[in-house]
C-alpha cells in the first residue's frame, strides 16, 4: 500500500457520506417541491426560489459527491504522487478509532452547519428585542434546533468519546462473532 490509497478511500468515503447526506435530505426536497404551487404574490415568488434553492443545493450535493467517488484517484493524483510503500502499524482497534473520530468530525461539522441559521437570527439577523428572540427560534426553527443538537451531541461524542464507542463497538462485534461460532 502507498500513500496514494488512504487518500483515494478517505475521498470515496467523503464523497459516499455527502450522497447518502443528500439522500437523507430528498424527503425534504419532494416536500418542498411539493408546496412549490402557490400565488403570484411576491412573497409566494420569494418562497418558491428559496425552494428550489434548496432542491438545487440537494442535487449538487448528491453529484459533487458522486464525482468525488468517480474521481478520486485523479484527486488524489493531484496532491500525493508518492508511490513508495507505506508501511502503517494499525490494528483493527487503531483503525476503528481513526473512523469513529472521523465520522464524529463529519457529524460535527454537518451540526454546526445546521446550527448557522439559528445562531444568525439569534444575534442579530433577525430585529426582535433580546427576550422575544428564544421564543421566535423555537416556533420558527424547532426542527433545525432539534438536528443541529442531537448532530453536535453525536459528533461531539464520536470525536471526544471515541475509544469508548470504539469499546463498545469492538465487544458487541465480538459478541456476536461469538453468537455466530455456537
Amino acid at each position: 500500500m502507498n500513500a496514494k490509497t488512504p487518500a483515494e478511500l478517505a475521498l470515496k468515503v467523503w464523497g459516499a457520506l455527502r450522497i447518502v447526506e443528500a439522500l437523507a435530505s430528498l424527503p425534504t426536497a419532494l416536500l418542498v417541491a411539493s408546496t412549490a404551487v402557490g400565488s403570484g404574490s411576491p412573497d409566494a415568488a420569494l418562497f418558491r426560489g428559496s425552494q428550489i434553492g434548496f432542491i438545487l443545493g440537494v442535487v449538487i450535493q448528491a453529484l459533487a459527491g458522486l464525482a468525488v467517488m468517480l474521481y478520486a484517484d485523479r484527486m488524489v493524483a493531484w496532491f500525493e504522487a508518492d508511490t513508495t510503500p507505506l508501511n502503517i502499524g494499525m490494528d483493527v482497534e487503531d483503525v476503528a478509532t481513526l473512523a469513529f473520530a472521523l465520522l464524529g468530525v463529519s457529524v460535527l461539522i454537518s451540526g454546526l452547519q445546521r446550527a448557522a441559521v439559528p445562531a444568525y437570527a439569534f444575534f442579530g439577523g433577525v430585529p426582535l428585542p433580546a427576550d422575544e428572540r428564544l421564543r421566535y427560534l423555537w416556533e420558527r426553527h424547532t426542527e433545525t434546533l432539534v438536528q443541529a443538537s442531537i448532530q453536535i451531541a453525536a459528533g461531539a461524542f464520536l470525536v471526544f468519546g471515541r475509544r469508548t464507542a470504539v469499546a463498545t463497538f469492538l465487544r458487541v462485534r465480538e459478541a456476536d462473532s461469538n453468537e455466530d461460532d455456537v
